[in-house]
């Protein structure tokens, strides 16, 4: 089986170790870091193969970080490739327990700024994701959710969004499928 690996699997340790930093804080950013998302934090570390000390320090930033901790790994990655996916994936995960809060997509957009992601270009992330996780919730078939998020990814290639079509629209079908099978 042709497994499509997460794009941030072929970074290094410390550019992983950022990454992941942010997404753990994020999860954060309600206040409570439910099972679902840390069971979610834990498959994307593992699916990009990080050392289990840097799954161990992701977990602990998980479990007690603050917003302001995420300054410096926002610095390192605010020219990084990995921004929009990085975007994309601190959305998903605050889907994770099935709501987004008010402080979430404060924290989400504080991030972009942080990531030098303009307001068009993560409206139109938000799009996407939206579109996704609707589709989900109307019952649309795995294969139809995956021709939805290539469509749509392809949308965001068009509008200078750098992302691949392997983005994190896998990570997060998986995320979504990993409910239902």
């Amino acid at each position: 089986m042709n497994k499509e690996l997460h794009p941030l699997s072929q970074y290094s340790e410390i550019e992983k170790a950022s990454y992941l930093s942010v997404v753990a804080a994020m999860m954060a950013a309600d206040g409570e870091v439910c099972g679902e998302e840390l069971s979610n934090l834990i498959t994307l570390c593992k699916e990009v193969n990080v050392t289990e000390k840097t799954l161990g320090k992701v977990i602990t930033i998980a479990e007690k970080s603050s917003p302001e901790s995420l300054i410096d790994f926002l610095k390192f990655l605010s020219t990084s490739d990995l921004r929009f996916t990085l975007i994309t994936d601190i959305i998903f995960m605050a889907y994770a327990d099935n709501k987004i809060t008010s402080q979430e997509r404060l924290e989400v957009n504080r991030i972009a700024e942080y990531l030098n992601v303009n307001n068009t270009e993560l409206s139109s992330i938000w799009d996407y994701i939206e579109a996704v996780i609707n589709a989900d919730m109307e019952g649309k078939s795995k294969d139809k959710i995956k021709f939805i998020g290539k469509n749509i990814a392809t949308e965001l290639v068009a509008a200078a969004i750098a992302v691949s079509l392997g983005l994190s629209s896998i990570f997060a079908v998986k995320l979504i499928y990993s409910k239902i099978d």
